[in-house]
């Protein structure tokens, strides 16, 4: 009886240390393929080409609506990806002069004529804050020349027919309906809703169709001359320094 024990318990003590074994080389089995895995995955993604990371524009459908799309070296903002404060604001200043030719105020009559083109009908223009769509030819009486940023804040006389500075730059102008041009005047933006007004507290809003025009205008205005300033404090919005400054970045009421 004692045998047949011992034999028992020898044969189940052998079973046992089988099934570790088989255990254990199971395990090893599994823990160097984890390593295989991980060494071929490495191996797979060092190898991989580096992302090009992508850098983006904007643009403008026919329809007037803007969207991104990824540039290259040739493009004309390029030099500005990824630039942040100062640095971004100088490298604009230089892209915007770069190359640039003065025009006329005169020769808005005929420049404004195309820029401000309706896309619907181009006989006519579009004019600023209204929308209103009148005659794209210069009469005098149909449209006249909006100084988007006011010709009274832009540190010079009144602009004349000859004048080729700041009070001239075509990307400051706008056709515009005479009744609004006149009760627009040289009112600061303010912030509003709906179709474009005067404002409870003496400002003006451009409407919600304009704004964000108005707003890149202002933003490039303030870019390309750096004695304009943009500010919500002391001054009103839209309104120069006497003194050279460093336009506060920041300031922008952006509606």
């Amino acid at each position: 009886m004692a045998d047949k024990v011992k034999r028992t318990t020898y044969k189940t003590v052998q079973k046992r240390m089988k099934q570790a074994k088989k255990s254990s080389s199971k395990q090893l089995i599994s823990f160097l393929f984890i390593i295989a895995a991980a060494a071929i995955t490495y191996w797979y993604t060092s190898n991989l080409p580096e992302a090009e990371t992508p850098n983006y524009s904007s643009d403008q459908s026919t329809e007037g609506f803007y969207f991104y799309r990824t540039v290259g070296a040739s493009d004309y903002y390029f030099d500005a990806n990824l630039l942040v404060g100062d640095a971004l604001r100088d490298e604009l200043n230089q892209i915007i002069t770069s190359g640039f030719t003065p025009l006329s105020y005169a020769d808005a009559k005929t420049v404004l004529e195309v820029s401000d083109q309706s896309l619907t009908d181009s006989t006519k223009v579009m004019n600023v804050y209204t929308g209103l769509l009148v005659p794209a030819v210069w009469d005098s009486t149909s449209w006249h020349r909006e100084h988007v940023w006011p010709n009274s804040r832009l540190g010079i006389e009144r602009v004349s027919e000859s004048s080729k500075n700041q009070g001239s730059d075509m990307h400051n102008l706008r056709a515009i309906t005479p009744a609004v041009n006149s009760s627009r005047s040289d009112r600061f933006y303010a912030d509003g809703s709906g179709d474009a007004d005067i404002t409870d507290d003496g400002g003006f809003y451009p409407g919600d169709d304009h704004k964000g025009d108005v707003a890149r205008i202002l933003f490039y205005m303030a870019v390309k001359y750096d004695f304009l300033v943009l500010t919500n404090e002391g001054l009103k919005m839209n309104q120069i320094t006497t003194r050279r400054r460093e336009p506060k970045w920041g300031d922008c009421h952006c509606f």
